[in-house]
């Protein structure tokens, strides 16, 4: 991926976000997120190379050029979250994983959550 200006750009929420939907909820808002570590084609690419979800998505991510900052608290999933370096997936998988994209119909974070949000100056950021 080309960078232009030198500006490299970062995943937020590479993974999903799985306990967003508790978040929204205290904020009195509903919102149905995408399953992504749970989508059919990132765990055929998965069991393909023998790693998780994640790494797949990571590395996916790593090979696009994009920098990638995972959350976890887990250790051992912080662990599998650095080991993504062993294994490169090929065109084939990079296109699958490319074509699930949704654009802006499922994109994860919104921040209107935050009241006020909109009036933000640099809204919608």
């Amino acid at each position: 991926m080309q960078k232009k200006n030198n500006i490299a750009v970062t995943c937020y929420s590479p993974l999903g976000a799985p306990g967003l939907g508790k978040f929204l909820a205290a904020f009195g808002q509903q919102k149905e997120m995408p399953d992504i570590l749970g989508n059919p084609t990132v765990k055929s690419i998965a069991a393909k190379w023998n790693k998780t979800p994640a790494q797949v998505l990571l590395r996916h991510c790593i090979q696009k050029g994009l920098c990638a900052i995972p959350k976890s608290v887990t250790p051992k999933r912080i662990q599998e979250n650095i080991n993504i370096f062993d294994f490169v997936l090929d065109d084939g998988d990079m296109m699958e994983l490319n074509n699930l994209d949704q654009g802006s119909v499922a994109r994860i974070l919104d921040f209107t959550a935050f009241p006020g949000i909109k009036k933000h100056p640099e809204y919608p950021f």
